[in-house]
């Protein structure tokens, strides 16, 4: 955000900071359908993983009052858990919501690739079955399938397991092992019969789980995002004294934000106390005013 005065030019048009998902939402459009249910699957992908994000960051505050529950059970000889127990609620929220990312990248496939043999929308476990037996047929690109594959063969089996028990049980509880301070996460519902469902690094296992599926999602939509026709969007640079300020801009690679042509520039020009506080730093504006 860039100052002016005593006002502030509230700057949107970052695309350094993006990822590669919400560079594709930016620049979405030929040669991928440009349609309701895409649009759908892609921005509820992004949604999923800003809840992710979020939640990620509410664990790490509750994580201290596990601490509460030692020194209450230390001082009372019991303990209601009921921190733990926050803590394992969101911890098994996480899970579910790096799976729900999963299924909206498996909707966004099908919509871009629906016209493929082998592509389908009711599965996500099949997504990845499929790409392991290249069993999608001329037309899905080689490069996402081995990104599915290689998921496939390391942490999304153990994703999916996670989850799927999770959906179906209560919540499990999380203890802090007093030597090593790594939270073990206990679910006495799932396991094999014999004994509970244990991982004894919990906040290690999400991370893990984590970083393979955003690094998975962002290398796909990159991979989208470099097949975009070098077709103009219109994007939204910023607010500024209650006015929106715009571009056009087709998408490059790498985006940078003096990427693209002002157009606000033909009414601000004329209204000196309106003139965008950042334009003499602008690729896009001087773009402009070098045509006009």
């Amino acid at each position: 955000m860039a100052s002016a005065g005593n006002d502030r030019f509230l700057l949107m048009f970052t695309p350094e900071q993006w990822t590669p998902l919400e560079q594709f939402i930016r620049f979405m459009g030929p040669p991928f359908p440009v349609n309701r249910p895409l649009s759908h699957s892609v921005r509820s992908c992004d949604s999923h993983i800003r809840k992710f994000k979020i939640l990620a960051n509410l664990a790490n505050r509750l994580y201290p009052g596990i601490d509460e529950d030692l020194a209450e059970l230390k001082e009372n000889g019991y303990t209601s858990n009921a921190r733990s127990n926050e803590y394992s609620a969101v911890v098994e929220t996480l899970a579910c919501e790096l799976y729900a990312a999963l299924d909206c990248l498996r909707t966004t496939l099908y919509h871009i690739y629906r016209n493929v043999q082998g592509i389908q929308n009711s599965s996500t476990k099949k997504l990845f079955d499929k790409a392991i037996s290249s069993s999608y047929g001329v037309g899905f690109p080689e490069t996402i399938r081995l990104l599915l594959s290689q998921a496939a063969d390391d942490w999304f089996p153990k994703l999916r397991k996670l989850r799927t028990e999770l959906t179906h049980g209560g919540t499990g509880s999380c203890h802090k092992d007093k030597v090593s301070t790594q939270i073990r996460y206990i679910h006495e519902g799932l396991g094999d019969g014999y004994r509970a469902y244990i991982i004894d690094n919990i906040h290690s296992e999400i991370n893990a789980f984590a970083s393979g599926t955003l690094n998975l999602i962002y290398s796909i939509f990159q991979q989208l995002y470099n097949q975009l026709d070098p077709s103009d969007t219109t994007q939204f640079c910023g607010i500024y004294k209650g006015r929106v300020y715009s571009r056009t801009a087709i998408p490059e690679q790498p985006p940078t934000q003096s990427m693209g042509t002002c157009t606000a520039y033909s009414w601000f020009n004329n209204e000196p106390d309106l003139a965008c506080p950042l334009r003499e730093e602008c690729g896009a504006y001087k773009r402009a005013h070098a045509r006009s």
